[in-house]
């Protein structure tokens, strides 16, 4: 890990370490050098996981941090994989995000900006928590761009000791207490 002004970058290697992923030192060096960091926010290698196999990956590790829940077992965004590829997310919520409802915070992602998957955020999560001990959302939820199948739009967060949330609420929900996500596009 290398960490510049709150920007901590995590390479295929860095994650490979945390994660126990099975990449071979030919992928890894396929995969290349990671963007260059951004204050604020999270640089990582994101090995494309399903977030139940991440789940799965994690507890197989000693690391209990998924709030043991099994509803989203099922739902097509928590078993949604994507190519291997790096990611920066912004590690705080989208400024004057809370307590607004989606189609709202949509309009607060700033240019060059996008509303991450579930997947992502909690990927970066995962990797930043087992690299350093440092929980982000601990005290929020996050809103993705996933919904689940009936319809909520998919929130996580809520990092505490018991592990971090899956939850879903419904767009028009105004609370307090949840912010939006957003990643850098590339």
């Amino acid at each position: 890990m290398n960490v510049i002004a709150n920007a901590p970058v995590y390479d295929a290697r860095a994650v490979k370490e945390v994660l126990r992923t099975e990449h071979t030192e030919d992928q890894l060096a396929a995969f290349g050098r990671p963007p260059d960091a951004l204050p604020g926010f999270i640089t990582f290698f994101d090995p494309g996981l399903s977030i139940v196999d991440l789940r799965a990956g994690v507890e197989i590790l000693s690391h209990h941090i998924f709030y043991p829940q099994t509803w989203y077992d099922t739902e097509s965004f928590a078993k949604r994989k994507e190519s291997p590829r790096y990611r920066q997310l912004q590690m705080g919520v989208v400024k004057y995000s809370f307590g607004k409802p989606f189609a709202e915070q949509q309009t607060l992602v700033p240019p060059g900006m996008e509303i991450p998957t579930a997947r992502v955020v909690l990927t970066a999560m995962a990797i930043h928590f087992l690299a350093t001990g440092e929980r982000l959302f601990s005290d929020c939820y996050v809103r993705s761009v996933d919904q689940n199948s009936d319809g909520g739009r998919v929130v996580v967060g809520v990092f505490a000791s018991d592990g971090f949330d899956v939850s879903g609420y419904w767009d028009d929900d105004r609370g307090s207490d949840i912010g939006l996500a957003s990643s850098r596009k590339f």
